[in-house]
């Protein structure tokens, strides 16, 4: 078996969970039920496959220690890891760009690259070691390789894969709840775990093909980047003036939609995107009435409801299908199904835009 090297995909901020994750408290550090953050559970499940006792991991450059500790803190002895700090958030194709050139340059272009998502739940069980087993003696013919799982729910959350044996014939992203609910009746759909197994050459060539700019670009940040030794390890950190130029755009939508030689490995494992409150709120079980709780509420009349409370005590009576989080910083109310609403709530906050109370102003003038 060919040399692996496992990539944690981790420098997302996690803009649809606000405001429990925000720029500077980003969800891979968001402590699930079984008491482990987000990025622990990646890097325990990457550090299975480090054939060369080596993980990497493409960060946002403020969170580059944090990575590293709960490294140190999650994983055996003997491991090593290295990351690529990046300036500024720029999805997953620059990201998976600058680890494929770093891998080929560091192990050889024959190295397979395991790229997991960081905000993801799988459990280190037999389906799981069974399909990145497979996947990694596909991609070592110098496929790009995903895994699938057959649906358990129409969840219009998620993207799919329209799967034509082991071929890939197309990707639905977020379809429509009727469309996700003909997908959970047929074999041929499978959700997208983000998982992309490929070696180092097939990345950089199919980037090459169909992302000529993102290769550039990122290529040219690899050059100039700074590099830092801590305890003997080496991580880089990429230039704001050359990163900054990349498209932000994920590798799913730069390359993959445009290839017709992928192949797609069908797994069956526990797996939970924790992407936004619909899955993240359905970590804690509901109640009789519909209700994922989590934190100190009080509930009338309520149905089909996430409610989420960190420091202070939540009511809400006679609604149904609503959002309503609480951290001691911010307040959310949302209806359900409106992620990309959060996403836009999040980005207003961090720039400091959208419309203030006068209230708001005043304490800010202060």
């Amino acid at each position: 078996m060919s040399a692996v090297v496992p990539v944690v995909l981790c420098g997302g901020e996690g803009a649809r969970l606000w405001p429990v994750s925000s720029a500077d408290r980003p969800k891979i550090f968001l402590e699930m039920p079984d008491g482990r953050t987000l990025m622990k559970h990646a890097l325990e499940r990457a550090s299975h496959f480090a054939s060369k006792s080596f993980v990497l991991a493409v960060t946002n450059e403020a969170y580059a220690f944090r990575v590293r500790e709960q490294f140190l803190s999650s994983t055996s002895a003997g491991l090593e890891i290295g990351t690529i700090m990046e300036p500024v958030p720029r999805n997953t194709a620059p990201a998976i760009a600058s680890a494929a050139r770093f891998v080929a340059q560091k192990f050889g272009c024959g190295t397979i690259m395991l790229c997991l998502p960081a905000d993801h739940i799988t459990k280190y069980e037999p389906g799981f070691r069974t399909a990145v087993t497979a996947s990694i003696k596909a991609a070592e013919t110098g496929k790009i390789v995903l895994v699938g799982l057959p649906p358990t729910s129409p969840n219009p959350s998620f993207g799919y894969i329209m799967a034509d044996g082991e071929s890939v014939a197309r990707f639905v992203e977020k379809p429509t709840v009727d469309a996700a609910k003909t997908y959970l009746k047929s074999p041929q759909y499978l959700w997208n775990s983000g998982m992309v197994i490929a070696s180092a050459k097939a990345l950089l060539d199919a980037l090459a093909l169909h992302a000529p700019h993102t290769l550039e670009v990122t290529d040219t940040s690899l050059q100039s980047a700074e590099s830092i030794m801590i305890d003997g390890l080496e991580h880089l950190s990429l230039p704001l003036s050359t990163y900054e130029t990349c498209q932000n755009i994920s590798f799913d939508h730069a390359v993959l939609e445009r290839m017709d030689n992928l192949r797609v490995i069908r797994a069956e494992f526990e797996w939970k995107d924790i992407g936004s409150w619909e899955s993240f709120g359905a970590l804690s079980p509901a109640d009789a009435q519909g209700n994922h709780v989590a934190g100190g509420a009080i509930l009338i009349d309520t149905k089909n409801s996430i409610i989420h409370a960190q420091s202070r005590t939540v009511g809400v009576a006679g609604l149904k299908n609503v959002i309503v989080v609480e951290t001691g910083d911010a307040v959310l109310v949302a209806c359900r199904g409106n992620a990309e609403h959060i996403r836009n709530l999040f980005e207003a906050v961090k720039h400091g835009d959208g419309q203030k109370t006068d209230a708001l102003r005043m304490r800010e003038e202060k």
